[in-house]
């Protein structure tokens, strides 16, 4: 995977906030492979442990800075170290949490984003792309096309709605920097200590114990880690200017889609009640048209669902 296009094809120095998560630590390790210096940072030291990212400090090429994306001073660190390309994934994204302390959430991914782009001032990067996400859009019965009017229902999809403008900001100022909003769709894969519903089923496959959901029946656009961390790295290539693309691979699966796959692929049966405490009110299917990104970039999904969940099935339980 490398940086394409002429605008950022010489770029060696990349920076990402949230470097040390799940899907950070995926692009990270990416961009490391392709030869790229690579500043991560991230407010937890732990997870460069938990993501098997602290062999790649002894490379030279990877240096961390532990940091609070709301501190002026540690932000002022990132632009010191002069990163050409920013990846801007820091965030509270666990919807759950987002909506038990909407405050905290909207500090983190707004106020956040907000310092961060004021201290990228002093020195803009080339290219700037932000983990957004498909909560902005809504829920539809049609895949979700990046010309529709977003109409966020909770406060995760409303904070990076708000963020997107930001950056919009940013780059009617900053008219030499290439800004992108990256509307990522359910990103899965290893290593997700997040208990999102495909490392809660596979738990619950594995260790044999009842799996209690509320709606089964809304579908959804999942995207394996390595697509999306390839997906980053392409839509930082290009002119100037803002854009937003969508990222998954317009293929919509149910919940009650995924318990059964993860049965296929395990071989173990999973004890699934359909739990009234769990069901969440004004549901709904979210999924991707990705036709704008493929157009753009030749990007292309590489893993479908049950090859992903082979691999998730396989992998060590961290949930």
């Amino acid at each position: 995977m490398t940086l394409r296009g002429p605008f950022v094809s010489e770029l060696r120095r990349a920076a990402v906030t949230g470097g040390a998560g799940f899907i950070g630590s995926q692009l990270v390790r990416s961009m490391w492979r392709d030869g790229l210096d690579v500043l991560v940072f991230d407010s937890s030291a732990e997870a460069m442990e938990r993501n098997n990212l602290l062999p790649l400090l002894d490379s030279g090429r990877v240096e961390l800075l532990v940091g609070e994306i709301r501190r002026e001073d540690d932000l002022a660190r990132i632009v010191r170290w002069r990163p050409e390309v920013v990846f801007h994934l820091a965030a509270i994204h666990f919807i759950p949490s987002c909506a038990a302390d909407p405050g905290e959430a909207w500090a983190i991914n707004v106020l956040g984003t907000q310092r961060l782009l004021r201290a990228l001032r002093a020195a803009p990067p080339r290219a700037l792309v932000l983990a957004s996400s498909a909560a902005v859009y809504g829920f539809a019965e049609l895949p979700r096309c990046e010309e529709d009017t977003p109409v966020p229902t909770e406060i995760y999809g409303r904070s990076k709605l708000r963020c997107e403008d930001l950056v919009a900001d940013f780059a009617a100022i900053e008219t030499q920097t290439r800004c992108v909003a990256a509307r990522l769709f359910n990103v899965y894969g290893p290593k997700d200590t997040t208990p999102h519903v495909l490392p809660v089923i596979v738990a619950a496959a594995a260790r044999g114990t009842t799996l209690r959901l509320g709606n089964l029946w809304p579908k959804r656009d999942y995207v394996f880690v390595s697509d999306a961390a390839e997906a980053l790295t392409r839509i930082a290539a290009g002119a100037p200017g803002f854009d937003v693309f969508n990222v998954g691979t317009g293929v919509p699966h149910s919940v009650f889609d995924l318990v059964r796959t993860v049965e296929d692929v395990s071989g173990r049966r999973v004890d699934l009640v359909c739990d009234p405490a769990c069901v969440r009110q004004n549901d709904g299917h979210l999924f991707a048209d990705g036709g704008k990104l493929r157009r753009a970039s030749n990007w292309e999904p590489r893993v479908e669902l049950k090859q992903g969940l082979r691999e998730l099935v396989a992998a060590p339980l961290s949930v």
